[in-house]
């Protein structure tokens, strides 16, 4: 699974890094650093390298690290919803690749795209994202949800992600552009 998911993740990661602009990322070595762990999560699977399975918290490691310096810019302020969010954006990437999709009830699988879906209903918000802007965040789960689950997850994704455009098109003015 994990390379069917990877590259998902490594989409994710880079769009996080992509919030800031090129300059922030010439800048700050977390944010040159989680672009290319989420280059790296793009590519490395299309390779096609049969491994050994291993360790859930092993194969999760790049996961976890990208995010969490992708995030940097929102953590590093100690601002409680910065820590929340950054917490909450990492556990529900990394739950990808960590948990035993296998021995977990199948109605519980698309938790974390469709719980990606919220957080970055908040995430517009708070950096004041265009609708252009936000529809990569919305798009990347609703193509996940697509291709990996049920209609009805699907479609609960879907309501949730033209919810979130047009929530963040009425609570911020300023996104209509």
């Amino acid at each position: 699974m994990s390379r069917r998911v990877y590259p998902f993740l490594g989409l994710a990661i880079v769009g996080l890094v992509s919030l800031h602009g090129f300059a922030a990322v010439t800048t700050s070595l977390a944010l040159a650093g989680a672009m290319a762990v989420g280059v790296a999560l793009v590519l490395i699977p299309l390779a096609q390298i049969d491994t050994p399975a291993r360790n859930g918290f092993i194969t999760a490691t790049p996961v976890v690290g990208g995010f969490t310096l992708a995030l940097y810019p929102l953590w590093a302020d100690g601002t409680a919803f910065g820590v929340v969010a950054s917490v909450i954006i990492t556990l529900l990437g990394s739950i990808l690749v960590l948990l035993p999709w296998e021995r977990i009830p199948r109605y519980l699988h698309a938790v974390s795209p469709i719980g990606g879906l919220a957080v970055a209903f908040a995430l517009e918000i708070q950096f004041g994202l265009s609708i252009v802007r936000s529809f990569p965040f919305v798009l990347l789960p609703l193509i996940f949800l697509a291709l990996y689950y049920t209609t009805v997850e699907f479609a609960v994704g879907a309501v949730l992600a033209v919810a979130d455009l047009v929530l963040v098109t009425f609570v911020s003015p300023a996104s209509r552009t």
